[in-house]
């Protein structure tokens, strides 16, 4: 047979041959059809990925030679019935992963085999492909929805009615044009919250690890995340057999940053106020491919709503016309100029052509509202919107691009769009797409390429571009931000001024251009980015760290350009551009916080050195009053009003410090009062909702004031000795008093104790949920009794219990610097007794000094730096804070008995203040640890806000360590060695 093949199909051949060989398989080949033997030295040609597939699963013909799968044109429901003849609910992950793969890669020798032989469309290729990925998409989705049920039940809405995963495709897949290579875009979406109903399905074995935590209710939105979290890994996991689509989930509102699943009313309200241009066009593709049909229709009357509109939208050329000009520039800085999909001339033109007209007359044309391109551009023929000639060409080039990215990615499975640049593989393209060589297929290629070319360029004609008259300086900076001067020109202007690498400067420019052109805008947004960014550039070059600041700018300016008010406060207000200089001047981190909130931007408009340290009651009435703008049981609403207030006056403590406005102490106070004006608002809003739904806990205990909780939230650590730093976690007990054996007095009764415990857990949700204004506050409760093995919430009169009688000692050093923060006053006063009596029981100094050392000992074992001679753990290492906090510690534990005065203090400094007036250190000890506690939390401080971590040379705080170290031999060690 070789004598007869062409010269590249007989390379192919052999080697195939050669490697079944090697492997044993020849036996194989020898018992295929003449007609598979024949036309595989073609197929193998084409594909290096089916060659390979073979040599794995040699099998694979044979099972596609059933019902004639490799050589005839199968129905829609094909790969559905063959999902269909096998129980894939009963495998466990792992091998249901592992089906879900091969299956995926013996359809592609399906796909790949008939097409390369000329035996399906490109339209039947698109289609086949399509519904591939439909298929194994729902059953992944079937898969993991069965597991999920059988842990926590099925997600219901406030009615009862149960609520299904809507999937929907974008992009290629949603418009039924899939590559051979394409990623899936993917949006996931549930009709409406609720939680799932628990039921007496049994737990399913394929998911023997989740079987062991047992069933457990969840709200809707945290049972949709998780299931959409396992079917991105079933489908985009690389295992050995690879994956079986990469899944982009981009396309979702606010992108990596939002949430991976949302509820319908939440994208109506994202694309009612957030929606941007590009999300229209990409929307255009949309298609459900899962899900209840009415409840489809509905997300599609808004969704059509936010992509059609009722009016002729001219704009949407402007928008096209940009975005292609970030294209043509990320193309030529990439050298990708071959490129068939993104290139001049390809495939993302004759879109961006179809998109244009389905945007500006979809409103009015309900035909243009397909997500297939090749139905638009017929509808444009038949409404007479193009020439037929046009139209007929288009659809040329389309169909000719789309065959050779096919034939490009066959070869390896590999996501590539770009036309090979090596001999062999220019060959092996041309012969495969049926051409006899490189020369004939490259004068067509480039035929279809200019035919798109031009058609784009006459729908897309740029506007003409006006010229504003500026001073020299500026002229200069924007002919350097646009990119229009040499690199002797740059250097030429740079001299003598900060940029003192210009190279770098340049890069950092034009990547962030490219960054604004990414993000569709309007061209008054994009005026005034050109407005800015002269100025910005002028005023940096100042600045000797003017590449420093450039980068940290940027990353800030990236977060903000489509929100044009923030851009046009930077030009007009001066003094706010110097600030914001200024600040990511003295730290990233601050940069950092202004590109994560954008909103803070609006506090450069203060004179930052005529700030204050507001009082706690300035504080909570601030707090309440914003949330008084917002429906109590808007629950979303407050709890971005709570993360806005902490992350306004974090940015003002952190300001105020770098700019050595504030003292440490003032820092540590703000913090903490802020943190206790958030903790109190969290708990009242977790409360109400409760309430709402359950009524007040029952008995006379609970209904004795006008605070009719007994709940109170104990704090420990920096919050409990308020000493909070910018990232400090909130360590939190809780404590409740009620009649365990009554229930709450609402419509829906649950028992006292399951209230108290719900409320804690809202109160933790509100908490440590992130969502657009970010995380409010790590939370740890390892300090309640027994630990993560206890119960969340205990009766009070337990914890008293567990003080007297089970607690370490370890436990009563964290109780000097615990306090009540939130919650009914009753309990706090009862807290405050008990932690006196506890602090003020009799210890035996030696079982003490040993218990202290030792517990020292292993937190420097297993958190300082001591294998290292050159670094200093300003917190954890020998001498260091915590040696302080333990020499603190130390002398309450022991002398509180004999001055029980000592037990009214919870801050490290201001005990260190007592036991100067108690004689227990000298006044000299005493003002050295003072001072280098006070050293040691400012550097912390700083350390933080220029994102390093809490760490020095050995050198910078030699005294104060030696003076630490000095204390601790004297005060807590003894007779013991240390």
């Amino acid at each position: 047979m070789q004598s007869f093949l062409h010269p590249l199909e007989q390379t192919h051949w052999q080697q195939f041959m050669e490697a079944m060989e090697d492997r044993d398989q020849g036996l194989y080949v020898q018992q295929w059809p003449e007609a598979v033997v024949s036309a595989l030295p073609k197929v193998l040609t084409a594909s290096n990925f089916v060659a390979q597939q073979l040599l794995n699963h040699p099998e694979f013909i044979s099972e596609l030679l059933e019902g004639g799968q490799l050589w005839s044109k199968q129905s829609k429901l094909y790969y559905a019935r063959q999902v269909a003849e096998r129980e894939w609910l009963e495998m466990a992950n792992d091998a249901f992963d592992d089906q879900l793969r091969l299956f995926r890669n013996r359809a592609y020798v399906r796909i790949i085999w008939r097409d390369s032989l000329g035996l399906s469309t490109l339209t039947d290729m698109m289609q086949d492909l399509s519904d591939l990925a439909n298929v194994l998409i729902k059953l992944s989705l079937r898969y993991h929805t069965n597991i999920l049920e059988g842990l926590h039940g099925r997600p219901v809405d406030a009615d009862g009615k149960v609520q299904e995963m809507v999937v929907i495709a974008m992009g290629k897949l949603g418009a039924n044009e899939l590559n051979l290579s394409s990623d899936v875009d993917l949006i996931f979406a549930y009709p409406e919250d609720g939680d799932t109903q628990l039921n007496d399905k049994p737990l399913p074995d394929s998911a023997p690890d989740e079987k062991l935590l047992g069933k457990k209710s969840l709200s809707n939105h945290e049972f949709f995340t998780r299931l959409g979290r396992r079917m991105i890994h079933s489908l985009s996991h690389v295992k050995a057999e690879g994956f079986v689509f990469r899944v982009d989930m981009r396309l979702r509102p606010f992108g990596d940053s939002g949430a991976l699943v949302s509820s319908f009313a939440a994208l109506e309200n994202y694309y009612l106020d957030q929606g941007r241009p590009w999300e229209r066009y990409a929307l255009i593709k949309a298609r459900a491919v899962t899900g209840d049909y009415e409840q489809i229709k509905y997300l599609f009357q808004f969704l059509n709503a936010f992509v059609y509109r009722r009016y002729v939208d001219y704009g949407v050329i402007n928008d096209i016309r940009e975005m292609k000009a970030l294209i043509n520039r990320e193309v030529l800085r990439q050298g990708d100029v071959d490129n068939v999909k993104t290139g001049t001339g390809g495939i993302r033109e004759i879109e961006f052509i179809v998109q244009i007209f389905q945007l500006i007359r979809g409103g009015q044309k309900v035909e243009l509202r397909t997500n297939s391109l090749l139905s638009a551009l017929n509808v444009l023929s038949v409404e007479h919107m193009l020439p037929e000639s046009v139209v007929q060409e288009l659809k040329e080039a389309y169909t000719f691009l789309r065959r050779t990215e096919h034939a490009i990615q066959a070869f390896d499975d590999r996501q590539t769009h770009s036309v090979p640049t090596d001999e062999m593989s220019r060959a092996r393209l041309a012969y495969v797409l049926g051409f006899s060589s490189w020369h004939l297929f490259a004068q067509v290629l480039e035929r279809h390429r200019n035919s798109v070319r031009q058609h784009f360029a006459e729908m897309v004609k740029p506007e003409e571009d006006e010229v504003g008259s500026q001073d020299l300086k500026l002229e200069l900076f924007q002919a350097w931000w646009l990119g229009e001067l040499a690199a002797g020109q740059v250097n030429q202007l740079l001299e003598g001024s900060g940029f003192s690498d210009a190279e770098l400067a340049h890069r950092i420019l034009m990547q962030f251009r490219e960054v604004a052109f990414a993000k569709p805008m309007q061209r008054t947004s994009l005026e005034r980015i050109d407005q800015l960014m002269p100025m910005l550039l002028s005023k940096l070059s100042e600045y000797a760290e003017a590449n420093t600041i450039l980068d940290r700018i940027v990353l800030v300016l990236e977060r903000v350009l489509r929100r044009s008010s923030y851009i046009s406060l930077l030009i007009e207000r001066t003094h706010a551009l110097e600030q914001l200089i200024t600040l990511c001047r003295l730290s990233p981190w601050i940069a950092e916080e202004l590109a994560r909130f954008p909103h803070l931007l609006d506090e450069l408009l203060y004179d930052f050195r005529l700030i204050q340290v507001p009082s706690p009651e300035d504080l909570n009435e601030e707090l309440r009053q914003s949330l008084l703008r917002v429906p109590e049981d808007d629950l979303e609403s407050q709890m971005e009003i709570l993360r806005q207030f902490k992350n306004v006056h974090r940015f003002h403590a952190a300001i105020g410090e770098i700019m050595q406005v504030f003292h440490v102490t003032e820092v540590s106070d703000y913090l903490t009062h802020v943190a206790e004006a958030v903790l109190q608002a969290a708990l009242d809003i977790s409360a109400n909702q409760l309430i709402q739904k359950h009524g007040l806990p029952g008995g006379e205990a609970s209904l004795s004031s006008e605070n009719p909780l007994h709940i109170l939230v104990i704090a420990y650590g920096k919050m409990g000795s308020k000493e909070m730093s910018y990232g400090s976690d909130l360590d939190l007990v809780f404590a409740y008093q009620a009649d365990s054996d009554l229930v709450t007095q609402g419509a829906k009764p649950i028992e006292n104790p399951v209230f108290y415990a719900r409320l804690a857990q809202r109160l933790i949700h509100v908490l440590t949920t992130t969502t657009h204004g970010g995380r409010l506050y790590e939370v740890d409760t390892r300090l309640r009794p027994s630990g993560e093995s206890g119960l969340l919430v205990c009766q009070f009169h337990y914890i008293s219990r567990y003080m007297f009688d089970n607690a370490w000692t370890w436990e009563h050093q964290a109780l000097v610097r615990a306090r009540g923060v939130a919650g009914h006053p009753e309990l706090k006063r009862s807290f405050d007794q008990l932690r006196r009596e506890i602090l003020c029981l009799p210890r035996p100094e030696r079982i003490l000094q040993i218990q202290v050392v030792n517990m020292r000992a292993k937190m420097m074992e297993h958190l300082g730096s001591a294998s290292s001679r050159s670094i200093f753990d300003i917190k954890q290492d020998a001498g260091g804070l915590i040696d302080i906090e333990f020499i603190v510690q130390y002398g309450v534990l022991l002398y509180a008995q004999k001055y029980p005065e000592l037990v009214k203090e919870v801050g490290t400094l201001k005990i260190l203040n007592a036991f100067i007036e108690f004689g227990l250190l000298s006044e000299t000890r005493s003002r050295q640890l003072s001072d280098a506690y006070k050293e040691y939390r400012a550097a912390i401080h700083l350390l933080t806000i220029q994102n390093l971590p809490s760490t020095t040379s050995v050198e910078r705080f030699e005294d104060h360590r030696r003076n630490v170290r000095a204390a601790w031999r004297e005060f807590v060690c003894g007779t013991l060695d240390a």
